[in-house]
């Protein structure tokens, strides 16, 4: 209990100041659904109404540039939804394809989400979202009455308010593109960051740094590097003598081994470990040790410890925006009740059938398999691992 707590101490820290800032102001939250709290304020709204005025034309463009990705990226993801359910259900799969975006969250080739990475990618993501849908909205003249903060459990985020009965009375196309907005800012959000990895802070980052060794993200068990102790996380310089101050030469030098030779890595300490190769499963001709997850690890050039600090920094941000932009737009766009892509069915459905029973009706069905399919896909890797 003592270890999680300390592990956690920051987000428990968080919480326990976030519910004593609700307590304090209970008063200016309203509660929806009995457990959806909503703190409407008016934050924004001017700066809705001045871009929209200046370049109405171009956000207008945005927002109907958004709809043909909304529709697209709703199959997409309900695709993904039910062959991820299909191969839980058929081959007992425990790898979850959803998560919470919590502080600790290991995400597969980022790294773990450190509590600064996530409050400032959330507060980033949820602005650009939510300004979006809001400044889309008043390119329309659909009145935004209001801005503010949404907790919904332990998730967070903001949300724009728009006339609800303007946006009903609106042109469907008028409608989708207002929904659309927020899950299109993401998967642009999440290219920008990119981009800007790529061609700006990686190259200013490889100037100020250099390889110094190789590390493994894990070790399969009862394997040869496993029965000789190597560990995962820890960084090995050379084999046989053999410098392997990245993944690139470790890679090439693995492929000229062969099964039963002796194989002595040396470790960033001096520390050495010997082992012997396998047979590789996918190439018998070749050794294996059993490692996974080759990565190089990166020091600072003489004199540039401050710049490498910094620029790491900002890469691994980029990574984790790019990543969690990506995906918390695409959840957005899920046919499931009040999230964008349910609003963008809702809007398509009645406009289609004109009969507001019959449309409302298959909504309900539509989102209801969706929020099925959710919790399948969260709790059924959790009850595999376990039986």
């Amino acid at each position: 209990m003592l270890s999680f707590i300390q592990h956690h101490i920051y987000i428990i820290l968080f919480y326990l100041i976030l519910g004593v800032i609700i307590l304090i102001f209970r008063k200016h939250f309203d509660v929806e659904s009995g457990f959806i709290l909503l703190w409407r304020t008016k934050l924004g709204i001017n700066l809705m109404n001045k871009l929209s005025k200046k370049s109405r034309a171009l956000v207008k463009l945005f927002g109907y540039s958004g709809i043909g990705f909304g529709f697209a990226g709703m199959l997409f993801v309900l695709y993904s939804l039910i062959k991820s359910a299909f191969t839980i259900f058929t081959k007992n799969n425990s790898t979850q394809s959803l998560s919470l975006v919590l502080p600790g969250t290991n995400i597969p080739g980022i790294g773990v989400l450190s509590f600064s990475y996530w409050i400032i990618i959330l507060f980033v993501i949820a602005v650009v979202h939510e300004f979006s849908h809001g400044v889309v909205a008043r390119a329309h003249k659909i009145r935004v009455k209001n801005s503010g903060l949404v907790l919904f459990g332990p998730i967070i985020g903001a949300f724009v308010e728009p006339s609800e009965k303007q946006l009903t009375k609106a042109d469907p196309v008028v409608q989708y593109s207002v929904f659309s907005a927020g899950p299109f800012s993401n998967i642009l959000l999440a290219g920008l960051a990119i981009l800007l990895m790529n061609l700006l802070f990686i190259p200013a980052f490889s100037s100020v740094s250099q390889s110094s060794g190789v590390y493994f993200s894990s070790i399969e068990k009862n394997m040869p590097a496993y029965n000789a102790s190597i560990k995962p996380n820890v960084v090995y310089t050379y084999v046989n003598n053999v410098s392997i101050n990245n993944s690139d030469k470790f890679l090439q030098f693995m492929m000229r081994t062969r099964p039963n030779e002796t194989l002595v890595f040396k470790d960033i300490n001096n520390k050495t470990y010997t082992l012997k190769t396998v047979e590789n499963p996918d190439n018998k001709a070749l050794g294996f040790i059993g490692v996974v997850g080759i990565n190089t690890k990166l020091t600072p050039k003489p004199g540039r410890k401050e710049s490498f600090k910094v620029l790491n920094w900002i890469i691994n941000l980029l990574k984790f925006l790019g990543v969690l932009s990506l995906g918390i737009g695409l959840f957005n766009l899920l046919p499931l009740g009040i999230v964008d892509g349910g609003r963008m069915l809702k809007a398509f459905l009645d406009d289609s059938f004109k009969d507001k029973k019959k449309s409302t009706k298959i909504w309900a069905v539509v989102s209801t398999l969706t929020l099925a399919l959710i919790l399948f896909d969260l709790i059924m890797p959790l009850l595999v691992k376990l039986l």
